[in-house]
């Protein structure tokens, strides 16, 4: 909408910048109110489940050096990302 963006229609990747303002309402991948996304449903399951094969295949730990801090923005977050490393569990002991 013009009245969120200047020349909406067009492609503009700065619009998503982690600094750039959002109008509040304005981007939501799901979208909200009725006429939300039919797939959020499944598609919110299929990333549990996803992250539950993921913990039981694999160990993951931090690198030496990182902290895990936490971003409070209505949900909770890494701050810098997790860098960490990743180890296939062995199943067979």
């Amino acid at each position: 909408m013009e009245k969120f963006f200047k020349d909406p229609l067009t492609f503009d990747p700065d619009r998503f910048h982690p600094d750039a303002p959002k109008p509040y309402y304005c981007y939501y991948p799901f979208a909200l109110g009725p006429r939300s996304c039919l797939g959020q449903t499944f598609a919110q399951m299929e990333a549990k489940v996803v992250m539950a094969k993921l913990l039981q295949r694999f160990d993951f730990s931090l690198v030496p050096g990182q902290t895990f801090d936490v971003e409070d923005t209505g949900t909770l977050r890494p701050k810098s990302g997790v860098v960490c490393s990743v180890r296939h569990r062995n199943h067979k002991k």
